[in-house]
């Protein structure tokens, strides 16, 4: 019983960090596109991507479009992406082994 209790736990977990994976690319979206930033949802989500994001002290470079392009975020996106690949192939290994 206890493997198909492992394999959901591991499924949900990968289901949330896409879930923060996407939220945050939107908020990369949002301060990308400095008019997109000051409407209320794209506030709302520039918000959630500086409470999220950890200061990893990368460079934030100024776009065309009045917005900024934060490397700390994009690194994030990308190691939570990361992380939810590896949790598949674990997933994969569990899956092959009860068969």
């Amino acid at each position: 019983m206890a493997r198909p209790t492992t394999r959901t736990v591991l499924t949900i977990v990968m289901d949330v960090l896409v879930l923060i994976a996407l939220v945050l690319t939107a908020g990369i979206v949002a301060t990308f596109f400095g008019a997109i930033k000051s409407t209320a949802v794209g506030g709302g989500l520039a918000d959630i991507l500086r409470a999220v994001t950890p200061g990893l002290g990368l460079p934030e470079w100024s776009t065309p479009h009045g917005g900024a392009f934060s490397g700390d975020s994009a690194v994030t996106v990308v190691a939570l992406l990361g992380i939810e690949w590896v949790l598949s192939m674990l997933r994969r290994r569990h899956n092959a082994r009860r068969l």
